[in-house]
């Protein structure tokens, strides 16, 4: 068989056309001779261009490839004259080892071909250069031994990522060389400029052979590899298992996350080791920013990779707000996963999940995902739904697990197989509306957790992150706000009524002592001072740079922010958020109030003014406290005063996300201490536990020692040791 016996379109685009069994695989079985040119130098470039390669040993065929890689004028013209090759060489090699490290199995296929051809002379590889940009042509060539050709052109903008078959188009024309008048017009020039850049008589271009030391490695992985049998018929079979796989979104773990090739951190493989080891049970209590989430999708990947088949794993992720479920939803995409997001209006996903359910109980597919807000968990109709699915097929991660001790919700969650709770901070404080009181009992909330989840399995903290620099490192600053006389005797006359009020009972039950926690929380929260020490603070501080700031203030009504369709607000909530707003922008500042009030819509255009720069913060309650991922953040105001160490160290794990050219994050502490002209016992309890929580933040700033010395003093006039809170 010859090129003119098959049936060869003038045109092939992906989608339409099955472009390995419809096109390559045909043509080069025919070909005794194939030429092909392509962009830069990648792993997935490379393989790429290599599509249908098993035919051309089957066919006893050669091949000759030409690569472009871009090079800086100044090592255009070394190479040019004859100097550091050796540079170029070693940025070549680069490549080739990610490529020679290749996991997917497409890939390793075709990689031990290609190492096969070149060992053995059928393969034959040159690089060309240009002074300015690259060689970019996306080209081929084929030729029968009848001297029948065709010669096939596709775009130039041949990226990665526009490469990828399984993401995007490929499109390409043909031209057949039989129809003479036609190949003269369209195709002749690509056929002359292919060999006058293989020979070197482009002027315009500069072409080198294959240099030596990446001869030798693919060599040496040529020899560990051929006694390994080549099935000529295999290529067709894993493209069509990894279409599968990327049609049904099954979970595949990504080559690259953004611009960096992906691989774990070692306190993240130890995590997974460690939860699997526990029966595929536990708590990860990292850090906030070392990467729960990316944890938590690799185990999942893996798990399904090597499970046996028949294979059925239903992948659920439960979260408290929209928001952070909208985050999770796009993370899962990273590794191919396309969850049902079931949050909003139920019509918008009921029928697809009742789909999804019914395809993986009948086999039609093996596996998919979805992410749950606890709000929807909880509903009779999403428990009936998951009821069909036997619990030896869930997968259930609890993201901000801490939310799962309550009752009401503890009861509601999955009979799962694979349990995962993530959190910073698993377990709830005591009475975390007001922490300063003693005597609520903790115990059943972490109890439940644990019953669930099992204990907490692996431990990263804050400490290990920043010394890893897993984290940013950061300054920390102290501004200290004084009660006014009438909020301190306020402040001290519900302390008193919460004494009583707890030695009544101490209950969550108890309505009167809840009302007297609020009210005193709500003094502190919206302190007069805080305002005039905020513009203070804007007015004399230089900012290079306004961008990337976060600005916290007041608090949330507790126990109703589970999700955000429960968030309650009153007006003075709202006043105090929009009184700050106005302070920040009076000072300057291009800034948005982010709260859950804001639709899904506006908070996705809210969050793409703030990440690219056209506004410079913003003003928030609690809705970016738990795994909003904002890692271009650079400073934060925290003017809310919780102390919930929950809730600020999350803050503090916001800002401290690592980002590209992100050396040093700053935090503005408010510390709120009463009048020193009305200092009684509850007083003082307050100043020890605004202290508590600094110090927190203070031991493990980069300014330490200056920080350090400044709550030094705070200390010392309300006759307080700081050394006492620091051990605490």
């Amino acid at each position: 068989m010859n090129l003119t016996d098959l049936k060869i379109k003038d045109s092939y685009r992906s989608g339409e056309d099955n472009l390995l069994d419809d096109f390559y695989l045909p043509v080069l079985k025919t070909a005794h001779n194939y030429d092909r040119a392509v962009g830069f130098f990648s792993s997935s470039l490379l393989v790429y261009a290599l599509q249908g390669i098993s035919s051309i040993i089957k066919s006893k065929g050669k091949m000759r490839l030409i690569i472009g890689h871009p090079l800086t004028d100044e090592e255009y013209k070394a190479v040019k004259d004859g100097f550091d090759l050796r540079h170029i060489a070693q940025s070549l090699e680069g490549e080739l080892d990610r490529l020679l490290d290749t996991t997917s199995s497409i890939d390793a296929y075709r990689l031990i071909i290609f190492t096969a051809m070149i060992a053995t002379g059928r393969l034959e590889v040159k690089f060309a250069f240009r002074p300015h940009g690259m060689y970019h042509e996306k080209i081929g060539i084929i030729k029968d031994r009848l001297g029948h050709k065709l010669l096939f052109h596709g775009s130039a903008n041949e990226t990665t990522k526009a490469i990828d078959s399984f993401s995007n188009y490929e499109s390409f024309n043909v031209f057949k060389g039989w129809q003479t008048d036609i190949y003269q017009r369209f195709a002749q020039k690509y056929e002359d400029g292919f060999e006058d850049i293989w020979s070197g008589a482009d002027g315009t271009l500069l072409t080198l052979d294959l240099p030596s030391a990446m001869y030798n490695k693919i060599h040496q992985h040529h020899l560990k590899n051929s006694l390994t049998p080549i099935d000529f018929e295999a290529e067709s079979r894993i493209m069509t298992a990894a279409l599968l796989i990327k049609e049904n979104h099954y979970p595949v773990i990504p080559k690259k996350i953004g611009n960096r090739d992906f691989s774990l951190f070692p306190h993240q493989e130890n995590a997974l080791r460690s939860w699997y080891d526990n029966d595929q049970r536990g708590i990860l209590k990292l850090a906030t920013g070392a990467g729960k989430t990316i944890t938590a999708l690799y185990g999942v990947s893996k798990l399904f990779e090597v499970a046996s088949r028949p294979r059925k794993l239903i992948f659920i992720v439960a979260v408290p707000y929209v928001a952070l479920a909208e985050q999770w939803v796009n993370e899962l995409k990273m590794f191919n996963m396309n969850p049902v997001a079931c949050f909003g209006n139920r019509k918008s996903w009921s029928t697809r999940l009742g789909d999804k359910i019914n395809n993986l109980l009948t086999g039609n597919v093996e596996f998919f995902s979805l992410v749950v807000v606890n709000k929807t968990l909880s509903t009779n109709f999403f428990q009936n739904t998951l009821s069909k699915i036997d619990s030896e097929y869930i997968f259930f991660v609890g993201d901000e697990c801490h939310r799962h001790g309550a009752e009401g919700i503890a009861i509601k969650l999955p009979d799962a197989r694979f349990r995962l709770g993530l959190s910073a901070t698993p377990y709830r404080e005591s009475h975390e509306i007001g922490s300063d009181l003693s005597g609520e009992d903790e115990y059943p909330a972490k109890d439940r957790i644990i019953k669930y989840y099992g204990d907490v399995v692996a431990y990263y903290g804050l400490d290990d992150a920043l010394l890893d620099e897993v984290l940013t490192p950061y300054n920390y600053y102290l501004n200290v706000i004084y009660l006014t006389i009438e909020e301190t005797e306020a402040y001290l006359e519900l302390s008193k009524q919460i004494g009583r009020f707890l030695s009544i009972d101490k209950g969550p039950a108890n309505t009167a002592l809840n009302n007297a926690i609020r009210k005193r929380n709500k003094i502190v929260a919206n302190a007069q001072g805080k305002l005039p020490a905020l513009k203070k603070l804007l007015t004399q501080t230089e900012f290079k740079e306004k961008s990337y700031t976060l600005f916290y203030v007041g608090e949330g009504k507790p126990g109703l922010d589970d999700d955000d369709d429960l968030r309650e607000y009153s007006e003075d909530e709202d006043s105090q958020l929009d009184k700050v707003a106005g302070v920040i922008k009076g000072e300057g500042w291009k800034v948005s109030s982010f709260t859950a009030k804001e639709s899904t819509k506006d908070r996705q255009k809210i969050m793409s003014s703030f990440t690219d720069g056209s506004i410079d913060g913003l003003v928030s309650m609690r809705v970016l406290d738990e795994g909003i991922d904002i890692p271009k953040c650079q400073r934060a105001f925290i003017l809310a005063s919780s102390r919930n160490s929950r809730q600020f160290i999350q803050r503090r794990g916001r800002i401290l996300r690592k980002y590209p050219g992100k050396e040093l994050a700053h935090i503005y502490d408010f510390l709120v201490v009463p009048s020193p002209l009305n200092v009684q016992e509850a007083g003082t309890l307050l100043v020890k536990n605004e202290l508590k929580r600094a110090m927190d933040f203070v031991l493990l700033a980069s300014n330490s020692s200056d920080v350090r010395y400044e709550a030094r003093k705070i200390a010392e006039e309300f006759g307080i040791d700081l050394m006492e809170i620091a051990r605490d």
